[in-house]
C-alpha cells in the first residue's frame, strides 16, 4: 500500500448520542412536506420509518423508543411499545 501523504485520520470522542438512523432526518422532512404527519396516526408513522430503515419486526419498535435522537429525527413524540402494538 502506497502512502498518500496525508495526514494520519483524527479521532474524537464526545458525549454526542449517536443514531442508527442516519437518513430519518431526509425520510421526516420529506413527510412533513407531503402532509404526512396529519394523515398518519403516530404508531403507523413509527411502523412506516422502521420499515424504511430495514427494520421488519414490530420487536424493533422498543428500539426506536428508546433512541431519542431518532425519534426526535423522525418528528415522533411518543413511540408505542411493541407489546401494546400488536394488541391493537
Amino acid at each position: 500500500m502506497g502512502d498518500s501523504g496525508g495526514a494520519p485520520p483524527k479521532v474524537e470522542f464526545t458525549d454526542l448520542d449517536l443514531t442508527a438512523y442516519g437518513g430519518a432526518s431526509v425520510l421526516a422532512q420529506t413527510a412533513g412536506r407531503f402532509g404526512l404527519f396529519e394523515l398518519l396516526d403516530e404508531t403507523l408513522w413509527a411502523l412506516i420509518a422502521l420499515l424504511a430503515h430495514d427494520h421488519v419486526a414490530l420487536r424493533d419498535l422498543d428500539a426506536l423508543r428508546t433512541d431519542t435522537v431518532a425519534s426526535t429525527l423522525l418528528s415522533l413524540g411518543n413511540v408505542p411499545e411493541a407489546r401494546l402494538s400488536m394488541a391493537t
